[in-house]
């Protein structure tokens, strides 16, 4: 609908933008969610937005203060067809345990600019080599091929490493986990 229907406070904050979508988020398990990744389809009059990467933003709406905050998010895999324009929205949510959270999806803006949200993504080394780390995951690409050699979660401490699953030698080129290579020494 029109952003203009929204309450006022909200309508203030979403100016700019003319249309919004309400994503409404439940938690039925019983634990508090915090920046738990939320994945949706969504579609758009292809009329409300030509650059949806530019032109889409997500709002949290506090149910206690009546506060609009805007999340990151990001666009994927844009499709345009029939007359409307397909996506998959990604940010991350706060809901608490058994109950609900309301996020605006904001579009319709022709003048936004491409948004650039701060993150905590670290990359390190050079060339195929590379280190990346946030406040989720750690990995670990391979120096020669540039495939994931290992991937640790923070929160359990969980690993998946080709190294230590084979544990052999490779024939020219180090084990991936993204795709499993075959042909170890036979000893191995």
């Amino acid at each position: 609908y029109e952003t203009g229907q929204l309450p006022a406070a909200h309508a203030r904050w979403a100016r700019g933008w003319r249309y919004c979508k309400v994503a409404q988020l439940q938690e039925s398990a019983g634990l508090e969610r915090r920046r738990e990744p939320v994945d949706l389809e969504v579609a758009f009059l292809e009329a409300h937005g030509a650059d949806l990467r530019r032109q889409v933003r997500v709002a949290r709406l506090d149910e206690d203060s009546g506060a609009v905050r805007e999340v990151p998010s990001q666009i994927c895999g844009q499709v345009c067809r029939a007359g409307e324009r397909r996506c998959r929205l990604v940010f991350m949510a706060d809901v608490p345990a058994l109950g609900r959270a309301r996020y605006l999806v904001l579009y319709g803006n022709p003048c936004a600019e491409l948004p650039r949200y701060a993150t905590d993504l670290r990359v390190g080394g050079e060339g195929y080599g590379l280190d990346l780390e946030n406040e989720f995951y750690a990995a670990r690409l391979s120096r020669q091929m540039g495939q994931l050699e290992s991937l640790r979660y923070k929160d359990s401490g969980l690993e998946l490493s080709a190294a230590g699953y084979y544990g052999g030698v490779g024939h020219g080129e180090p084990a991936g986990i993204d795709w499993a290579h075959d042909y170890f020494a036979a000893d191995q």
